[in-house]
């Protein structure tokens, strides 16, 4: 792709300014970094389906995690952990995502257990009451024993 020139006005002077490749490459490289901001790995074991995911839970990769829950409970699988151990960050769209799932998870009979928070995650769930929502353990274990046999 050949440069293209565009012009910009500053002040009285115009001044002539190419839109280069590296230009594109540096935005495709930028999308591709959102879109790996966050990643969701996917695993079902004893009937109960685990959803794990690695970064950040923002309004730029909720999608990801909210396709996540959509094909998991299409599928039938009610009972779900939620492994947040490497999540860095979550933001409103990201709860919003998961009380969402965990309301059709329960409409379905299922439930949405969460895993492995860190501490900056748990205190803010403490602090805008979510515990009393969502039940919350250590591990992914810990989660799946306590649904019913």
């Amino acid at each position: 792709m050949l440069p293209t020139p565009t012009r910009l006005r500053v002040g009285v002077k115009m001044i002539t300014k190419c839109t280069t490749v590296f230009f594109s490459v540096t935005v495709d490289a930028l999308n591709r970094r959102i879109e790996q901001m966050m990643d969701v790995h996917v695993h079902s074991e004893r009937g109960i389906h685990f959803l794990n995911v690695t970064g950040r839970v923002d309004y730029q990769t909720v999608d990801s995690l909210q396709n996540a829950f959509e094909k998991s409970l299409q599928s039938g699988r009610t009972r779900i952990v939620l492994n947040l151990a490497d999540a860095l960050l979550i933001d409103s769209s990201g709860i919003s995502t998961m009380i969402r799932a965990l309301m059709r998870a329960r409409s379905y009979g299922g439930d949405v257990k969460l895993a492995g928070m860190r501490d900056n995650l748990l205190s803010l769930f403490h602090t805008s009451s979510l515990q009393v929502t969502f039940e919350i353990y250590p591990s992914n274990e810990a989660a799946a024993s306590a649904f019913p046999a």
